[in-house]
């Protein structure tokens, strides 16, 4: 979930309680644990519990079964609040290196062992306020170390998307990859495949708009993960000054950033022809959303265009700058420029354009429209787009400040028969 109302925490404390008043065991499990260990705030809450999910179920009034077959059960509370309660297992064999082909309820020890990275294994039990450690979760967290509980090739082959969540949590809480699970990590890499592209893109979107994406950029080559996700950078990533030069643009933004930020970045020590082409067959092999595709596509054709804005048209710029991912834009040109030349003297002067021109400077409502043409006795056709092109960039130039007199202009430009 993305939301996290004020009063979710005190939701899932909820939860517990019934479980508990009921007769079952129930505690808070995995990421949740982890975040409180480490005193960050947890974005959700999931509680693992002794109830079957159909004794879940009649216990509270509204759930949806997101995944009864293997125990999990969403209950919902008001305000949007949802808690996911999945019952203690055991997994049996993962066919498909993705989901078991059957589940056993057990216990919380069994549980435990079945889940990916030791930080992850935890349980909190938040009525008397203390942790459960079966796995040595908390050690780990405190030498800020990323380990697969058990054995690191089964839980790898269990699920191939572990090797990306131990580069991503790696990256993001600055911990090292245990020894044992970055040899299998880097010995399974090529078997990535074998899970859909959908959950591949979602790992990347949260390893590239992290703040922390440099590293987790750095982890992916140093696990032999890199040319599974990105085959197309794979050969340009082995030149040591594109790497160094792309991964320092990459980096400059020190917050979040977008998707299609952080793929445009990649690509911005290649031509923006050849750049646009790669980001394009990046996101399209990994099925991302249109509106990512496209606005990468623009940053990186884009991300030239206003080199040496001073000698450039006005109307050049503006039509540029009316565009609305043009933060996005002047983040990605000021990283290239900070990496180039060391300053960002263009970035300033770009910034120095948007505030003496105001939006209404840079983007005015049209002087002139198409049905202003056919109302003159243009017919409509190739020429249309020209004409107002043309009308539009000189009232961009501001060449043309009202309607009559843009409508003069346009009849003396091109005088009718």
């Amino acid at each position: 979930m993305t939301n996290n109302p004020p009063d979710l925490r005190s939701f899932a404390i909820d939860v517990v309680k019934r479980l508990r008043a009921a007769g079952f065991i129930a505690y808070w499990a995995g990421g949740c644990v982890r975040d409180l260990v480490m005193n960050h705030p947890p974005k959700d809450f999931d509680v693992a519990t002794s109830a079957r999910p159909e004794q879940v179920q009649q216990l509270f009034k509204r759930t949806i079964a997101i995944g009864a077959s293997f125990g999990v059960i969403n209950v919902l509370g008001g305000g949007g609040r949802s808690v996911e309660v999945a019952t203690f297992r055991t997994d049996g064999k993962y066919s498909d290196a993705r989901r078991p082909d059957e589940v056993i309820f057990s216990s919380p020890e069994e549980d435990a062992l079945r889940r990916d990275f030791t930080i992850n294994g935890m349980f909190f039990d938040p009525i008397e306020e203390k942790i459960l450690d079966f796995v040595g979760g908390e050690a780990d967290l405190e030498k800020g170390v990323i380990r697969a509980i058990g054995d690191p090739i089964e839980r790898i082959t269990e699920d191939r998307l572990r090797m990306l969540r131990g580069v991503r949590f790696a990256a993001r809480f600055g911990f090292t990859i245990d020894g044992e699970t970055f040899a299998a990590i880097h010995r399974m890499a090529d078997t990535l495949s074998a899970i859909s592209v959908e959950r591949i893109l979602a790992e990347t979107r949260a390893i590239l708009e992290s703040p922390t994406r440099v590293r987790g950029i750095e982890l992916l080559r140093e696990t032999a993960l890199f040319p599974q996700v990105f085959p197309e950078l794979s050969q340009h990533f082995e030149v040591e000054s594109v790497r160094q030069e792309t991964l320092a643009v990459l980096g400059i933004p020190k917050e979040s950033v977008p998707l299609a930020w952080g793929v445009a970045a990649m690509v911005s020590r290649l031509s923006p022809l050849e750049g646009a082409s790669i980001v394009s067959s990046i996101l399209r092999r990994l099925k991302s959303a249109n509106d990512d595709h496209d606005l990468a596509v623009w940053l990186v054709t884009t991300s030239r265009q206003l080199d040496g804005v001073v000698g450039l048209h006005p109307h050049q710029i503006k039509r540029i700058l009316a565009a609305p991912a043009r933060a996005d834009l002047l983040r990605l040109i000021e990283a290239i420029e900070i990496v180039e030349t060391g300053g960002t003297k263009n970035t300033d002067s770009i910034r120095q354009l948007i505030r003496q021109w105001g939006e209404a400077g840079i983007d005015p409502p049209f002087l002139v429209t198409g049905d202003d043409l056919i109302e003159l006795g243009y017919r409509p056709g190739r020429e249309f787009k020209f004409m107002l092109d043309t009308i539009r960039d000189a009232q961009l130039d501001g060449q043309l400040t009202d309607r009559e007199q843009a409508i003069d202009w346009t009849k003396n430009r091109w005088p009718k028969e």
